[in-house]
């Protein structure tokens, strides 16, 4: 995606708007004092709620290059400020390069608040995380102590290796990663095939996807164990 830029004059006019800012302005131009095809010419002020702060801020290049985020309406910009010197040091403008991140901070917190809600689950329960082809990521000391398993033994490896052969080869078993690849919860009681020197476990399994890239996560609980939270409520799904 090209870099959205705007250059200002030393006296903070807007003396060039590159098309991608055009293209992210355009959709910002109701929340804007002027209308997009109106801004070279116009001071930077027009994006600030407190222009003798920013200009304060601006007229000392010493204070640049310099990252900020600003609201326009309900959208948080990404702005990197930084001068533009001649061939003597002299700064003969200011060029802004900037994005539109609302939404990206918003899955951001998303996944942080996803994250926390692991975690503390993590903390109390056996827990396995997997991408979506079943390859195995990560697993807690309460899984790995309950396969008997080390988390060097596991990972890298399939999620059907914890399972019999009978289920391994069944249309149940493909339909598991069906649902989870399509977002959905699954619930139910498993078996699950432990260490061979360990006893085969009867567990409650819950799954579902979480807010991040890598896959699934895939709770485990002893039938006789303490109780376990549901993973789908947990995230809001």
């Amino acid at each position: 995606m090209p870099t959205a830029v705007i250059l200002a004059d030393p006296s903070l006019k807007i003396s060039y708007v590159n098309p991608a800012s055009v293209k992210l302005l355009r959709g910002l131009e109701s929340l804007l004092p002027v209308k997009v095809d109106a801004i070279v010419g116009q001071n930077i002020d027009i994006f600030h709620k407190n222009p003798s702060y920013q200009r304060q801020l601006l007229s000392d290049p010493a204070n640049l290059p310099r990252r900020a985020k600003i609201q326009v309406g309900p959208e948080t910009l990404d702005l990197l400020i930084s001068p533009v010197r001649d061939t003597a040091g002299k700064t003969i403008a200011t060029m802004v390069t900037w994005d539109i991140v609302t939404e990206k901070l918003r899955l951001e917190a998303q996944n942080l608040d996803a994250q926390g809600k692991i975690d503390a689950v993590s903390r109390t329960n056996a827990v396995i995380e997997f991408k979506m082809d079943g390859t195995i990521l990560h697993a807690n000391d309460n899984f790995c102590s309950a396969m008997g398993y080390s988390l060097d033994e596991i990972r890298g490896k399939h999620h059907s290796m914890f399972v019999d052969d009978d289920y391994r080869a069944s249309p149940e078993y493909r339909d598991f990663w069906v649902k989870l690849n399509r977002g959905e919860y699954v619930s139910g009681e498993l078996k699950r095939v432990a260490h061979p020197v360990s006893p085969d476990l009867e567990m409650t399994e819950i799954c579902d996807r979480v807010l991040r890239a890598q896959g699934p996560a895939i709770l485990f609980e002893n039938a006789t164990g303490f109780d376990m939270p549901v993973l789908g409520n947990l995230f809001g799904t």
